[in-house]
């Protein structure tokens, strides 16, 4: 145990688990807000109707909405 201690293994281990959970943090909040935004909450059913139907593949899918974001932000920006 000394050992352990003394080599630093524990404060290492320590600053990962706050920076995963920074990232954790940021991700939930982006996630919060895209899935919240009304382009995507709009568009969702629609595309997610597509992608079950074979209609268009999950690249294009997440592309169409992820564009769909960036369109009302950039739209708010200016």
């Amino acid at each position: 145990r000394v050992r352990t201690l003394n080599s630093g293994f524990f404060e290492k281990r320590r600053q990962e688990q706050f920076l995963e959970w920074v990232d954790s943090m940021v991700f939930d909040s982006l996630k919060s807000r895209f899935l919240s935004d009304p382009a995507v909450t709009e568009l969702y059913p629609l595309v997610r109707a597509e992608l079950s139907s074979g209609q268009i593949p999950a690249s294009l899918a997440a592309e169409r909405l992820i564009e769909a974001f960036d369109k009302r932000l950039v739209t708010e920006k200016c």
